[in-house]
């Protein structure tokens, strides 16, 4: 069984050469009509090729170098980047002659016929070293000189290859591989015998151009062999492997693809791949390696997006957090220590009453206190009167009262804010979804606790995401929020008032509505679970949930949002169960 770090599948030569192979056919002949940076290792051409425009993305990012057509393209800086001057200066109307991967590897190249200043016609080369951290955009021109890239390498960065303008280009070091697209069945065989190699799958990735390891698991299953057998290999292994990179080049040159989508857990998209997975991978059939890829890098830009909202959205809020607490934890203390404050005026009233029998010249005094029963020692100061003394301690009780008065004020002031930020921090880490933590986003900046920023503004043009949407095993809809801005349209707008209204008692967690008056047990108790699995009693056992009638449920005047009030609930008492929660799903919900 494959570790999930196995199982993480990057840009290979072969998904590369099928996408080279798509772009030639739908691009040779094109023309370069614009060019845009929009950061500085990003490069799109817009080309008119067989009467439309294609926008080509060429990315030399070191955790996603790729080069695939995209629909749109963002912005770049206002102040141009050195690399697309020259790339605009040398590249604008020129056609392209060919695209194409060599040997398989993961180098993209793009030839060009170009008109030099002169008015000459000139062959340029923009090459896309597509290598991980040595990922790179190249323009050569025509007698093999760099004439700019993307990342400029000195000899302080690297004492093996420079890559600088006026320089002449020198491929990536060569290793010792066979080339996929040329080799022979015996050539191939004996590239097996890589001494380097220690497992069947190694041997591949070590002795082929554009294998990668997922590959190399794939090629070997498709053998019918393990992955992992040790080196060294049967004569027999090795022909049948021979005949399936036989197979494998053929399908190459041939362009026979069958590109798909892999995914992992249903949910996440793992990458593109030109062939079928053979080893029960979940998978989406894509007509083409371009919608592959660029289904596979708008999952992940969405991923980064998402991951970048919760981070911001977190930070912001455990900072509130923490200011809250330590304000809290202040009040709290002045309250304990103001808390003595009735003693203090009880001292004052028993030096009043014992004034007379009060001794000169003493720093104690023993008085009967008549609300003990007891005799106490209080402090006296001797230079004052009993009077003074007593008013003194009056005047300090006054002092403690108003300090425990303005304590218990802030403290009933701070503790809804610190509720309402838990709950909303405990949103943030349940949304699934960039719709909603936008949400919660913009419910933030209307409640005045972040400022605004322009990727939420542009995020309120359009709908606001809507709660999950479930069905019991009876056929009865339930809806679940996922924020407080969900919470309070399942709550408050969805609703009628004989709908049931489920909560998790004493603790964030979301909004559950049962769309029914007449409400089965099964199905109570299933909308149980469901608002045990969104609270942030999910991971515990006997989680209390309460329910009443939507009649019942009240949102206090200048609440904040989320916030209700309830009375005549029952409560069950629930363990999640996630198989459960999921199997509820309505069908356009699932996920």
């Amino acid at each position: 069984m494959e570790t999930e770090e196995e199982f993480v599948l990057q840009l290979d030569g072969i998904s590369l050469y099928a996408c080279a192979s798509e772009l030639q056919r739908s691009l040779q002949g094109g023309r370069i009509e614009r060019i845009a940076q929009p950061s500085r290792q990003t490069v799109v051409l817009t080309i008119r090729a067989q009467g439309h425009n294609h926008r080509l993305l060429l990315s030399c990012e070191p955790e996603s170098p790729r080069a695939h057509l995209i629909e749109t393209a963002e912005k770049g800086p206002e102040k141009p980047f050195t690399f697309l001057m020259i790339l605009r200066k040398h590249l604008v109307h020129a056609r392209i002659v060919e695209i194409n991967a060599p040997r398989c590897d993961r180098i993209l190249q793009i030839v060009c016929d170009a008109l030099d200043d002169l008015g000459a016609r000139v062959r340029l080369t923009l090459i896309a070293e597509l290598m991980g951290k040595h990922s790179n955009l190249i323009l050569l021109g025509p007698n093999g000189v760099i004439l700019d890239c993307a990342k400029r390498i000195p000899p302080s960065v690297s004492s093996l290859r420079t890559v600088l303008p006026g320089d002449r280009y020198e491929a990536p070091p060569v290793q010792h591989k066979q080339d996929l697209l040329s080799a022979s069945f015996d050539s191939l065989e004996a590239a097996l015998h890589h001494p380097e190699a220690t497992a069947l799958s190694d041997a591949l990735v070590s002795g082929f151009y554009g294998i990668s390891p997922y590959a190399a698991r794939y090629l070997c299953r498709k053998a019918g062999y393990e992955a992992d057998l040790h080196a060294p290999f049967p004569e027999d292994v090795c022909q049948s492997i021979a005949s399936i990179l036989l197979t494998l080049q053929k399908d190459l040159l041939t362009h026979s693809f069958t590109p798909c989508l892999l995914y992992r857990g249903g949910q996440k998209v793992e990458g593109g791949f030109p062939f079928l997975p053979n080893d029960g991978s979940e998978y989406r059939s894509m007509e083409s390696m371009q919608a592959a890829m660029l289904a596979y890098y708008e999952a992940k830009r969405l991923e980064k997006s998402i991951l970048r909202q919760r981070t911001q959205l977190t930070s912001l809020l455990q900072t509130r957090l923490q200011k809250l607490y330590k304000r809290l934890q202040i009040q709290q203390d002045t309250l304990a220590k103001s808390d003595a404050f009735e003693r203090v005026r009880m001292e004052g009233e028993l030096i009043l009453a014992y004034a007379y029998q009060i001794p000169p010249h003493q720093a104690k005094i023993e008085l009967y206190d008549y609300t003990q029963d007891a005799m106490v020692t209080l402090s006296y100061d001797p230079a004052l009167s009993a009077q003074e003394n007593a008013q003194k301690r009056f005047k300090r009780y006054q002092k403690l009262r108003s300090a425990s008065q303005a304590a218990e004020m802030q403290i009933r002031e701070i503790e809804p804010e610190h509720q309402y930020l838990e709950g909303v921090l405990f949103s943030v880490q349940q949304a699934e979804t960039l719709d909603q933590l936008l949400d919660i986003r913009h419910e933030l900046q209307e409640e005045g606790l972040i400022p605004p920023s322009q990727e939420a503004g542009r995020r309120r043009q359009t709908a606001q995401s809507q709660p999950l949407h479930f069905v019991s095993t009876d056929g009865i809809d339930m809806y679940c929020g996922r924020n407080n801005a969900q919470n309070d349209f399942v709550t408050l707008k969805l609703s009628k008032s004989t709908d049931t209204w489920l909560h998790a008692q004493g603790m964030p967690g979301s909004h559950v509505l049962i769309k029914s008056s007449n409400v089965p047990t099964e199905t109570l108790k299933q909308a149980a679970q469901i608002a045990a699995f969104y609270s942030k009693g999910r991971r515990s056992e006997n989680v209390p949930i309460d329910y009443t009638l939507i009649k019942y449920v009240r949102k206090p005047s200048g609440a904040k949002p989320g916030f209700v009030t309830y009375t005549s609930q029952k409560t069950l008492f629930i363990t999640p169960e996630e198989a459960l929660v999921k199997s509820l799903f309505a069908r356009e919900d699932t996920k």
